[in-house]
């Protein structure tokens, strides 16, 4: 096997030059002095300028001859301090088609730690900096190529001076790999270094990586996607950290060649991580201590000098072996208990190993630089998809045809967007090319799309800056009001947003983009899942915010969003909605208008630590009742000036409650009014929503017979006949003209009987005829809990939880609902919160034993 790997690596050391005749081979030395074809190396200790233009017999005193590639200064002088200078020479005779070449070139497949390259005297490139016998910044560069002029060549024979400074006990200072020094033209080098396949591969690494790491975040129990999804990136890190692009930037290579040993070492154990958790669901023992030992070697690592980094890299490649014959014994243990997937992986994983030893091999005895990984591995990563298709595929076959609809949707709302951006591709050299082509992808998110009879739904849009671009003319900001019809849990709701994202212009439509791409896909989402149908509206709007926060705390705040979510019931006029930080929602009724709230409940989004505070609020609609959103622009007026030429801003929140007043709750109205108020600093949008404006609405009083029931049904209560109370009742709440009090009767009546299925039947009618009432999903919640119907009564106390946080009651209800269905860590933790707010609570502490 040794011999065979030699023989590999030595043909693989061949090819290159075998391929390019036309160029000189600086790694070809000659063996016979006279021979012309070659080239003859030398060097010494130390920097005289007096070597230039020397001849080869004039290099006597302290110059010694260089047999072979590679040169590493700390296997071919002893070191006797942390810090020399070398000088390298090479006498060449340049090829006559090398003397045409318009332009030259020289590469170094690998030179350090800092250097200055010179051609018969000529400069022809220099890396790193040195002050005071110190380097400052370290170039160890790989695949570098500097272009020089052709008329520093001659006929006849030419002198290569290399000047190295670097640690001498470090293997990168001097000429680290065995071949790939060489002078040609410089687009041929060039063109010869050029990886496009392999910048590819290396990019489908981090895709694949950051796309498992997405699927984990979405689904946590399955931990295999985790470990592969850092297995992946790291291994995209590393062969980055050996690709000569990365070498391209101004940085002190040092940096680089630390991160490239650092996420070497844990590669292995993330893999192996992986494998436990695709076949076993748990790591072995072995496993951890393998990624403890791996995780030292990196922890060492970022404080080694790199000298002694390199006697650790040494240790690691002496283990892997170990490692592989491991992933080998996972393999073969899977295959045993006849896993198909085990199977799947066994040629990948064999081409894996083979490329990854290689690679140990070249760095450690071959050093031609090739890196065979990031082929190999695309093999391993296809296999890896096509098993975790498969699982995916099985877990979530359920719901095939709706993936299938949504991939359709994705691919052609990709298509428009790529149409959009070939249209305008034209436009980008004018001066508002970018806030054109914003403007178009925000344009389709900021509408109203409600279609509703018994809510009336309109916007009006003014952002701050508006711009003309050729034929034209548009405006762009960080305001957003869209609207659109869903359906939840069999009931229909006018879903509505108005936000404001941080920042002026391009800034702040980027934030309006984002955030209108986020609703508008879950809408999509809600208005094709059955699941998301499901939902009542203060879970959905919990989802909502949830989705709206994750996405934006991922700027690290840098863009923060106020805005104000919600959901409007067309059957009862009942509106759920969250307002994160920003002005408050006005009701306009018969003339009047006001504040619907009054206190701020939540930050931002995009703030850290929203969801523990998180509380949907409600409001009940009369018919003919107005209400008025908008953003703080419809409050930043500039009213004045002062007496030092500074504008005053408004500072009366009450003021947009006398604009909407005088304009009569019409958008267009209050918009004229504010205009004509103050100047407008800011962008404004406005939502106004209408319920049942078509009146006259008279209301229903009870028929006889209701009213005659529910006496009789007060009457049998009161002497404790319930039985006769639930006759009375059951006649009462399905006459249409009772009113929904009669259901919550029922409820109560069945619970002193404990009847609790029917109760809990009744509570849940009630709740749907009257959602104001927080004691009707309450009591909803309790009879399901005792009725056995957990994940209903859960939903109820999730509803009640959401609108009252600090309820203790309801808490310690829902805390013993989720004891009940086995959910320990939820109960738990919805225990914790009453608990805070209620020490001493009885009831929680004996939940609390129970668990």
């Amino acid at each position: 096997m040794k011999a065979s790997c030699v023989t590999l690596g030595a043909l693989l050391t061949l090819l290159p030059s075998m391929l390019d005749a036309q160029a000189l081979d600086l790694t070809n030395i000659c063996a016979k002095p006279e021979d012309t074809s070659c080239v003859s190396w030398q060097y010494r200790r130390g920097f005289d300028t007096d070597v230039f233009g020397k001849n080869p017999g004039e290099l006597t005193d302290g110059w010694k001859k260089i047999e072979a590639f590679p040169v590493w200064m700390s296997k071919m002088e002893p070191p006797e301090s942390t810090f020399e200078t070398y000088t390298f020479v090479a006498y060449f005779h340049a090829p006559a088609t090398l003397l045409e070449q318009k332009q030259p070139g020289i590469a170094f497949q690998e030179i350090g730690e800092a250097f200055e390259i010179y051609i018969n005297g000529n400069l022809v490139g220099s890396e790193g900096l040195v002050q005071n016998n110190r380097i400052i910044t370290h170039r160890t560069v790989r695949d570098a190529i500097y272009e020089f002029d052709r008329s520093f060549l001659q006929p006849g024979v030419n002198q290569l001076v290399v000047k190295i400074h670097g640690d001498p006990r470090y293997d990168h200072t001097g000429f680290y790999a065995v071949r790939g020094y060489k002078i040609d033209s410089y687009g041929t080098l060039v063109n010869s270094r050029e990886d496009r396949i392999g910048l590819v591969l290396i990019s489908l690494y981090l895709f694949v990586g950051v796309y498992h790491l997405l699927l984990f975040w979405k689904r946590r129990q399955d931990r295999y996607n985790l470990f592969y999804a850092l297995f992946a990136i790291l291994l995209f890190v590393y062969l980055m950290t050996r690709h000569y692009t990365i070498f391209e930037l101004p940085y002190d290579t040092r940096m680089i060649q630390r991160v490239e040993l650092v996420v070497l070492y844990p590669l292995g154990p993330w893999l192996m991580l992986f494998f436990d958790y695709l076949f076993l669901n748990r790591a072995r023992r072995l496993t951890w201590i393998f990624a403890a030992f791996n995780g030292l070697l990196s922890l060492i690592t970022l404080f080694l000098p790199m000298h002694l980094a390199e006697v650790v890299l040494r240790i690691w490649q002496a283990t892997v072996p170990i490692l592989f014959v491991y992933g080998i014994f996972i393999l073969a243990a899977a295959m045993r208990a006849k896993n198909r997937d085990a199977w799947r992986l066994l040629l990948g994983m064999v081409l894996f190993i083979v490329g990854a030893a290689f690679d140990i091999l070249d760095s450690a005895k071959f050093h031609t630089g090739l890196t065979l990984t990031k082929y190999s591995f695309s093999i391993f990563v296809i296999g890896i998809a096509v098993i975790l298709a498969n699982r995916f595929m099985r877990v979530h076959n359920s719901v095939e045809e709706l993936n299938e609809t949504l991939e359709k949707k994705v691919e052609d709302r990709t298509r428009e967007l790529s149409e959009t951006l070939s249209t305008v591709q034209a436009m980008k050299t004018q001066q508002d090319g970018d806030y054109f082509l914003t403007s178009l992808l925000i344009s389709p998110l900021n509408a109203n799309r409600a279609d509703s009879r018994i809510f009336g739904v309109e916007t009006l849009i003014s952002q701050k800056k508006k711009f003309k671009f050729k034929k034209w003319e548009a405006e762009i900001g960080g305001d957003i009001v869209t609207a659109h019809t869903i359906e939840l849990a069999g009931r229909r709701y006018v879903a509505f947003l108005n936000g404001d994202a941080m920042g002026k212009s391009i800034q702040g439509a980027g934030g309006a983009l984002v955030l209108g791409t986020v609703f508008k896909s879950l809408i999509t989402r809600t208005q094709t899942s059955t699941l998301l149908q499901s939902r009542m509206p203060e879970r959905w709007l919990k989802e909502c915010f949830l989705e709206l926060q994750n996405t934006f705390v991922s700027f690290d705040g840098t863009m923060l969003i106020s805005a104000v979510v919600g959901l409007a019931d067309e059957a009862t006029g009942f509106i759920y909605y969250i307002n994160a930080e920003h002005p408050w929602v006005v009701g306009y009724y018969q003339g009047q208008a006001r504040f619907i709230e009054d206190e701020m409940a939540l930050r931002k989004i995009g703030v850290y630590g929203l969801e523990g505070s998180l509380s949907v609020k409600t409001y009940q609609m009369k018919p003919g009742e107005v209400l008025i959103l908008g953003s703080d622009g419809r409050d930043d007026l500039a009213m004045n000036v002062d007496s030092e030429g500074k504008r005053l801003i408004n500072e009366d929140s009450d003021l947009f409650l006398r604009l909407v007043e005088k304009g009569n709750g019409d958008l267009h109205n209050i918009f004229e009014s504010i205009e004509k108020t103050g100047e407008i600093i800011d962008d404004v949008t406005l939502m106004r929503i209408g319920y049942l404006e078509d009146g006259p609405f008279d209301r229903v009083e009870p028929s006889a017979e209701c009213s005659e029931n529910l006496r009789l049904a007060r009457q049998s209560q009161a002497s404790d006949r319930a039985t006769d109370a639930i006759l009375y009742l059951n006649r009462a709440v399905v006459d249409p003209t009772c009113p929904p009090s009669a259901h919550l009767d029922l409820a109560q009546t069945h619970m002193r009987l404990k009847n609790y299925a029917e109760a809990f039947s009744s509570a849940r009618a009630f709740t749907a005829l009257d959602p104001q009432h927080v004691d009707g999903y309450y009591l909803a919640s309790y009879a399901g809990k005792l009725a056995g119907e957990y994940a209903r009564a859960a939903d109820f106390g999730e509803c009640v939880r959401l609108r009252e946080p600090h309820n203790v009651r309801n808490l310690v209800n829902l805390a013993d609902i989720y004891r009940a269905s086995g959910d320990k860590a939820r109960a738990g933790k919805i225990l914790e919160e009453a608990l805070l707010l209620d020490a001493g609570n009885e009831n929680a502490m004996k939940i609390k034993s129970l668990l």
